[in-house]
């Protein structure tokens, strides 16, 4: 089961994020330094960059547990996948936490009108996307990424848990 996180960086206050079909989004912290420490010791990149953290669930039997698997194809195959050229040189043990996650067609539009809404509260223009599940705990940042590329990438099952991928206007 996935944790799909966002931060929005430099985001003093949570923007009220309401009518996105069937997705729920969640604040995870009301203030920009105190967020919940879920991932403080896995996570320290994220969890130290000031911003609000928005947890997205959709409105099935994965959402009511608090997971964001309902908005995803988990372990999608894509025949032409070419993964980061990075992925291909961590260790046999870690490569075990790389799952391919592809945006669900349904949620496309309401995702990434939701992402652009949270990059535009940004103060840098900047967030951060994780889908987290349980993994040997090593931290993986996926340098900038321009939003469209990153929806493209997602929707084509080329977005991986456990890392996380800075997402920029």
């Amino acid at each position: 089961m996935l944790d799909v996180l966002v931060l929005a960086i430099g985001k003093n206050e949570a923007i009220e994020l309401k009518s996105f079909k069937n997705m729920i989004v969640e604040k995870i912290n009301s203030d920009i330094f105190i967020k919940k420490k879920y991932f403080h010791t896995i996570w320290p990149f994220m969890n130290n960059l000031p911003g609000i953290v928005y947890k997205i669930t959709v409105d099935d039997e994965y959402g009511k547990l608090g997971c964001g698997d309902g908005l995803l194809n988990i372990g999608f195959e894509v025949p032409d996948k070419v993964e980061p050229y990075w992925l291909r040189e961590v260790s046999e043990n870690l490569s075990y936490d790389f799952t391919s996650l592809c945006l669900k067609d349904e949620f496309r539009q309401e995702f990434e009108r939701l992402l652009n809404e949270i990059l535009n509260s940004s103060s840098i223009g900047t967030l951060l996307f994780l889908c987290s599940c349980q993994s040997n705990d090593t931290e993986i940042i996926q340098g900038t990424l321009e939003i469209g590329s990153f929806i493209e990438m997602f929707v084509k099952g080329r977005i991986y848990s456990n890392i996380c991928y800075i997402v920029a206007k």
